[in-house]
């Protein structure tokens, strides 16, 4: 293959991966349709209130699944709820931050807790990611927030941003890391550099 013919592949394929956009969505059934079938799903399921978390832990590794893991830090401490993880000191920022292979799928439920560990359904919680995008939704407990993009993000981070100056703990369940399912147009791309390809070795030949 001549330097003209690879440099051609090269930018068509990279054209085609910055144009790719990424998506927020707000049902857990269309996230799923746009990632990977090997995910890591983590529910706490053993979680109990203030007994794996007690607020004296200020990071958390998550068990992680099919190369995918992360782990959990707040700056005043971590707590467990009932089957979900929590901060230890209201309005303190919950940070999760990647390890193992790139995450470019996110989702999971997000929501402000009270002292209890119970819902606060009037609570605004802002998801943002490293790589700066955030949405911002009035989270009940039960609202699926996911992001799905063409480049890894490294970390995501949870804030309750109303009520302001209440007693509110971030809180995050169902939490979900994976890999986007490629766009159409990056598969494209990629045919159109395995055909420069194999015309370039027919010349050659």
């Amino acid at each position: 293959m001549n330097k003209l013919t690879k440099l051609a592949m090269l930018s068509v394929v990279a054209g085609a991966a910055s144009n790719a956009s990424a998506v927020w969505y707000t049902t857990e059934a269309s996230f799923l349709a746009a990632i990977m079938p090997v995910f890591y799903l983590e529910d706490f399921n053993d979680f109990q209130y203030g007994v794996q978390l007690n607020g004296s832990q200020t990071t958390w590794s998550a068990p992680g699944a099919n190369g995918f893991g992360w782990d959990a830090s707040a700056v005043l401490g971590l707590w467990s709820n009932d089957g979900a993880l929590s901060t230890n000191s209201a309005m303190d920022p919950l940070i999760l931050t990647f390890t193992g292979n790139p995450v470019t799928a996110f989702g999971g439920i997000f929501y402000g807790s009270d002292v209890n560990g119970g819902v606060v359904p009037t609570a605004e919680v802002t998801v943002t990611l490293s790589n700066g995008e955030f949405q911002t939704f009035v989270a009940n407990g039960t609202d699926f927030l996911g992001w799905t993009g063409n480049a890894a993000i490294a970390s995501v981070q949870l804030d309750v941003v109303e009520p302001a100056g209440a007693n509110v703990w971030n809180t995050a369940d169902h939490v979900y890391t994976g890999s986007a399912v490629p766009e159409p147009a990056t598969f494209v791309a990629l045919g159109i550099g395995l055909a420069a390809l194999a015309v370039a070795r027919r010349k050659r030949g």
